[in-house]
């Protein structure tokens, strides 16, 4: 599908880049990464050189920190504080209008975004909701700004961007991020309606419906909505109604 997902593009904008509240703690420590890595910023570098030596920086940060043991973490928050912010500067640096997106560029990107997860998956049980909320928006951010129009993906980064503010008890950025997913992704619904074809389980449009199921499930438990009028509601009735086809 080549539709962008606008809602949640300008609800993220909202939001804000990094959680404020939260990325003040995790990156009090941090000198700005630019400064730190002057050299990578030298004029007689052509810019695959720069993206290339910012990408191995980034990937030898991450390789680092998601090796550590948790004592070994709590030890090094700093240089996890360092990764996120070498990932969200690199993330700013790379051009977002596809129009004028290189190959190397979408390549640095996809490269960016599974290094994040990477990150987002390792902190997930190391009971950091901090860091953890810094890294799951950034991820997040990375996949709407430069994968809008692949609804998997960007599914399953404000489902996990959602569920972290969850775990914050910001249930309003929560409920805020669901119904985004749910007014950009009927689309989806609707794609499947109109076809005669199966859902392909291997389909993008499979794991797009999926987070949209999550999305008004989650939406009906925060909300506390049963009955028939809720949207969440019908949203589900038809999605129940395509899984039986």
């Amino acid at each position: 599908m080549s539709k962008s997902i606008k809602v949640l593009t300008l609800l993220f904008v909202v939001i804000g880049y990094v959680n404020s509240a939260h990325s003040e703690l995790a990156f009090e420590k941090i000198n700005s990464y630019s400064e730190n890595n002057s050299m990578i910023s030298n004029d007689e570098l052509t810019e695959q050189e720069v993206i290339n030596l910012k990408l191995d920086d980034i990937q030898k940060r991450v390789g680092f920190i998601t090796s550590l043991s948790n004592e070994e973490l709590e030890n090094n928050l700093d240089e996890l504080a360092a990764c996120l912010n070498a990932i969200q500067e690199f993330s700013l640096y790379l051009p977002k209008n596809s129009t004028v997106r290189s190959a190397s560029v979408y390549f640095a990107s996809d490269n960016l975004r599974g290094l994040a997860f990477n990150v987002v998956h390792y902190l997930s049980d190391k009971n950091l909701i901090d860091y953890e909320l810094s890294a799951t928006d950034i991820y997040a951010n990375i996949i709407l700004n430069f994968f809008n129009t692949n609804y998997a993906l960007v599914g399953d980064g404000m489902i996990k961007s959602a569920i972290i503010h969850e775990k914050t008890n910001d249930n309003e950025t929560s409920k805020k991020i669901y119904s985004a997913i749910l007014k950009d992704f009927i689309v989806v619904i609707e794609r499947l309606e109109s076809s005669e074809e199966k859902i392909d389980q291997n389909d993008e449009l499979f794991f797009a419906l999926s987070s949209l199921e999550t999305a008004c499930k989650r939406l009906i438990a925060l909300n506390h909505l049963d009955g028939e009028n809720s949207n969440a509601t019908s949203v589900l009735n038809r999605i129940e109604a395509l899984r039986k086809k």
